[in-house]
Order: C-alpha cells, then sequence, then structure tokens
C-alpha cells in the first residue's frame, strides 16, 4: 500500500463537526445532509450533557430536551454517532474509557440510556467511535489498541469481538471506516506511528493490520483526527500543531 505524503496548510482557526440525526437519520460524515425536514434532530454537547434541537425546513433550531450528565459536557461532539437510522446514540465519556448508548426519542431528541450501558472500553483515551457501513461493527480506538464491539442494532447493547482489542503496536487515537468496509485507519500519537492500516473482515468485524503498519509521516508531529473521502482511496489527516492536513 502506497501513501501519499502530500499536505496543505489551512486558513480556519480549526475544525469541527456536528451532529444529525432523525427519523431517517444517522451520521451523514463528510457529505453534506440532504434538506432538513421536521423529524430531524441536531445532538450536540451543551454545557451540562447533551442538548437536541429540531429543525425545520427552512434550518432553523428549537431547543428540545436536554440530558445532563456531568461525564459528557462539553468536546464530545466528535466522539458521539447514532447508529440503526438514527435509533440510538453512541459516545465515549469524558476520559474516552467507556461508551454510553442512549435510545433517542425521535419527537423530542431525549436520551435514555440502554440496558448494560455505559461499555468498558477496555482503557482510557479514546478519542472517536466509528462504525463499518453494515451498522453491525463499532471501533473505539484507545491508548493500547482498537476496542471493537459487535452492535445489537435493536436493542443497542454492544458485545466485545474476539481477540479484542486489536494492534498494530501504536497507540491509536481516532479512527475511520473506509466507505467499502475493507479497511479501517486510525491516526498515532508519534510521528513514526502516525498512520495505521487495518484490512476489515466483513464477516466477522476482526481487524487485522496490512504489511508495513504502522506508517510513519512527514511532518515533526504526529496527526489528529482523520476521515475517509466519500468515494474512498483517500484518507486525509489533520495536523493541528503544523496548521496542515495530510493526504
Amino acid at each position: 500500500m502506497t501513501l501519499r505524503k502530500t499536505f496543505y496548510a489551512l486558513t480556519a482557526a480549526g475544525l469541527f463537526g456536528v451532529f444529525v440525526a432523525g427519523c431517517g437519520g444517522g451520521s451523514y460524515g463528510t457529505n453534506p445532509p440532504p434538506p432538513p425536514n421536521p423529524h430531524e434532530v441536531l445532538l450536540t454537547d451543551s454545557a451540562a450533557g447533551i442538548q437536541a434541537f429540531s429543525i425545520d425546513s427552512s434550518g432553523m433550531l428549537t431547543a428540545l430536551a436536554s440530558t445532563p450528565d456531568s461525564d459528557l459536557s462539553r468536546f464530545i461532539t466528535g466522539n458521539m454517532l447514532t447508529a440503526a437510522s438514527g435509533k440510538f446514540l453512541l459516545v465515549t465519556d469524558s476520559t474516552g474509557t467507556n461508551i454510553k448508548v442512549f435510545s433517542v426519542n425521535q419527537n423530542t431528541g431525549g436520551l435514555t440510556p440502554v440496558s448494560g450501558s455505559p461499555f468498558a472500553i477496555g482503557g482510557a483515551g479514546s478519542g472517536s467511535l466509528a462504525m463499518d457501513s453494515s451498522g453491525k461493527y463499532l471501533y473505539a480506538p484507545y491508548q493500547t489498541g482498537v476496542a471493537a464491539f459487535s452492535f445489537n442494532s435493536s436493542t443497542g447493547t454492544l458485545s466485545p469481538l474476539a481477540n479484542s482489542p486489536f494492534s498494530d503496536g501504536s497507540s491509536p487515537f481516532a479512527g475511520a471506516v473506509d466507505p467499502s468496509g475493507k479497511f479501517f485507519y486510525t491516526t498515532g500519537s508519534t510521528v513514526q506511528t502516525g498512520l495505521s492500516v487495518y484490512a476489515l473482515n466483513s464477516s466477522t468485524g476482526a481487524l487485522t493490520a496490512v504489511t508495513g503498519s504502522p506508517f510513519a509521516t512527514p511532518l515533526s508531529t504526529g496527526p489528529y483526527n482523520l476521515v475517509v473521502a466519500p468515494a474512498g482511496g483517500t484518507v486525509y489527516a489533520t495536523v493541528p500543531s503544523n496548521n496542515a492536513v495530510l493526504e
């Protein structure tokens, strides 16, 4: 596998993400969301936990339910995603040690913990959550590897996969699944372990590091977050300390 080491300077102060769930919803990732409809709900972090908003046909927001939770307050928007067409919200706690799973009330945006939540990752430091294209498997990179779970789309419960966590020796932070569902990517904590690539077994959810992983990066510090282009084939990783994006 060949990695292109092109990078571009960022002119913006930073990157941030929003999260949309609804009756036809789910996470929109890097694709622009479709025109909003009255049934869509925006979920975002707040000073107390998670705040829900309705989105009308003009894009205006109206505050709905607020879910207080000190473990989820502030700066966790990047660590949350929806599953089962917006039926569930999955989010890491403030230390990246546990995954909390909530059922989402489609009318009020209210959140109710599912049975068994929170689910232990196995260690601290998870920086993001990612789900495969089938919605069957959830991945949580953390300090010593990638924790992998099967996801029950009916109940919202998580079950650790056999041999989880998966590791190539790096200390991953963020993760992303290739749109084809064949590969899983993570960012590492050093220049030498800047990017890891795993083959994803769609039948079992297991990850296997590809030859050469982890890969070094050409900048002086390691990358932070990453995203895979919707068409696949290209991976972008931010390097905030260098004000750059790796491609």
